[in-house]
């Protein structure tokens, strides 16, 4: 059980006694060509275990990580993301390379994506619904997200000790594989709830919620 306070009208605290809190993230889903061809490009990497692939069938784009709710909290976010989908239509996004990490303190694999304003004004929107809600005592773990303005989506992480083989295996520049990907239309919204094990985050979604046609 969570105990948070909440500050009421009357400027008093409040202890809310909340029931088990969920983690809950809002995500948009790639289609199957994009995953088969994501799959590809790590074949080689994968088959030497060289690294830990996220699971494959839950390959999303993350819009906005909302932290541990509880049920209230979760029926609100659906309430909001239904008020702000209303207010974006379904857009495009566009895949270019998938990147490598290995230099770096977070040794990871990632797709990139295009600038899309329509991914921003949606990010936007949903972040200024959720501060207006923490106002109300909700959603206090969330925060929005001020560094990256462009979609990515997390495919696989490495460890130290296969480092040397896994640098034989990566392109030429060291950095990035460019795949043909066609764009996709983005047409919903997934609240999605993660569950964290040994071997990974295991994913499973709530609801899915259409954006305005």
């Amino acid at each position: 059980m969570e105990l948070r306070f909440c500050l009421r009208k009357n400027g008093n605290l409040e202890l809310n006694k909340t029931m088990e809190t969920q983690r809950i993230f809002i995500s948009i889903k790639i289609p199957q060509d994009l995953r088969n061809t994501l799959e590809a490009v790590l074949e080689p990497f994968y088959s030497k275990k060289l690294m830990r692939v996220s699971d494959k069938d839950s390959w999303h784009i993350t819009v906005a990580f909302l932290g541990d709710l509880n049920e209230t909290e979760i029926s609100v976010i659906q309430r909001v993301i239904e008020g702000v989908v209303t207010e974006v239509g379904a857009f495009t996004l566009s895949p270019t390379t998938v990147s490598f990490a290995p230099d770096f303190k977070k040794r990871m694999v990632w797709l990139n994506f295009k600038y899309s304003v329509e991914f921003i004004k949606l990010k936007n929107l949903i972040a200024d619904e959720i501060e207006k809600e923490q106002q109300k005592g909700l959603f206090q773990d969330f925060k929005r997200d001020k560094r990256s303005r462009l979609p990515h989506l997390t495919l696989a992480r490495f460890e130290n000790r296969h480092m040397h083989e896994f640098k034989n295996l990566l392109p030429e520049n060291g950095e990035s594989i460019e795949k043909e990907t066609k764009p996709f239309q983005v047409e919903s919204l997934e609240i999605m709830k993660s569950k964290l094990k040994l071997e990974g985050a295991e994913h499973e979604e709530i609801t899915s919620i259409q954006l305005n046609k």
